[in-house]
């Protein structure tokens, strides 16, 4: 068995899968020609936003949104990824994405005047949204549904850092309160 033999009978009879998986495995990884990166190191170029959650108080047995003060039901927040600033705000419904995504694009506009590029979930990238951002030179990107570690998991952070926060607080409460009782 030469070289060339085994060249020769792969050329006509091609290669098995196992064959073909371990060339792919070996084979060096290469950035693909359009790759673009996600990251910058330019304050306010790009805000990552998603929503919290609402709260929830169960009675007889259902969920219910209990409303903070305010009347908010949730909360929207955004995140510069250069500069790690966090915007949070109120939201009295999600009818409307392009309301909060035009307000947080106005802090963001008055605080670096440059944004470039929005991330968010598809809750968030809607037909008026991408053409209100497309008319201000804004590129939208929508994060990968339920890979969070993929596009928005800087916003992801904040909103799990803050719920925990909350939690520990609440935690805190619930001791006091049976302190009292």
């Amino acid at each position: 068995i030469t070289t060339t033999a085994v060249n020769d009978f792969h050329r006509k009879q091609g290669k098995d899968q196992p064959m073909l998986e371990a060339e792919i495995i070996n084979r060096p990884l290469r950035q693909p020609l359009d790759y673009e990166s996600d990251r910058t190191q330019i304050p306010g170029h790009t805000v990552a936003v998603d929503a919290i959650d609402p709260s929830f108080a169960r009675e007889a047995g259902e969920s219910k949104v209990v409303p903070s003060i305010g009347g908010f039901r949730d909360c929207v927040v955004g995140i510069d990824e250069a500069t790690l600033f966090v915007k949070i705000m109120g939201r009295v419904s999600k009818s409307q994405p392009e309301k909060v995504i035009h307000r947080m694009l106005n802090t963001w506009q008055g605080r670096w005047q440059s944004v470039q590029r929005v991330k968010a979930d598809k809750e968030f990238v809607t037909l008026h949204i991408v053409e209100m951002c497309e008319a201000n030179g804004i590129t939208v990107k929508q994060a990968v549904p339920g890979v969070h570690q993929r596009g928005n998991q800087l916003v992801e952070g904040i909103i799990r850092w803050l719920q925990d926060v909350a939690q520990g607080h609440m935690n805190r409460l619930r001791a006091l309160v049976t302190h009292t009782n």
